[in-house]
């Protein structure tokens, strides 16, 4: 694919610093930029799994357990409230 970019003198000014100090000229450098933006991010890839089993574990729960883990929510909260409060931090959740 080819690709022409219209930069303003200070920008490839820029780029071409960039380039020459990880000893590349400007068109490898952009390359590799491209490359590095186009790869799947693996850290998030993994995230984005975990919260999607949370959301159907979540969707599969009963109307009791639901409750049960929104009071657990609620409790953890307050604790983490009340230690912040013996610190002198101000509290995560108001």
């Amino acid at each position: 694919m080819t690709i022409t970019l219209d930069l303003g003198p200070d920008t490839e000014a820029v780029l071409r610093e960039k380039a020459a100090d990880v000893g590349l000229d400007v068109v490898a450098y952009l390359c590799r930029l491209i490359e590095t933006e186009a790869e799947p991010d693996a850290e998030n890839e993994a995230v984005i799994r975990l919260l999607e089993q949370w959301r159907a574990e979540d969707a599969a729960m009963t109307p009791e357990q639901a409750e049960q883990a929104e009071a657990d929510w609620e409790e953890l909260k307050a604790n983490l409230n009340a230690n912040r409060a013996a610190t002198r931090e101000r509290p995560l959740f108001v």
